[in-house]
């Protein structure tokens, strides 16, 4: 996701809106898919019928292991959003 965006903008200097740079930017949009707010009991029935994340766990978890995410916002080596053992697949 972050590779395509920095071919895509070659020579041009990133974008700032609302303080956040196009990398950061990006990441908000895709969390912003998924905001939510579950009453506890909805979220509760949901993690006990539903075989699917609830929408906190579908942004958290990928991310969480992205280390542009951890580069766009500069977390901390071993801070929850910048796990030392981060799940790795390719």
């Amino acid at each position: 996701m972050i590779s395509a965006l920095r071919a895509n903008r070659r020579g041009q200097s990133p974008s700032n809106v609302g303080g956040f740079d196009d990398e950061q930017q990006a990441f908000i949009a895709f969390a912003q898919v998924w905001c939510t707010n579950y009453r506890p009991e909805a979220a509760r029935t949901q993690a006990l019928t539903n075989p699917h994340s609830t929408a906190q766990w579908r942004v958290n978890g990928p991310v969480s292991d992205n280390p542009d995410f951890a580069a766009a916002f500069k977390c901390a080596a071993g801070s929850p959003m910048a796990p030392v053992n981060r799940c790795t697949v390719w």
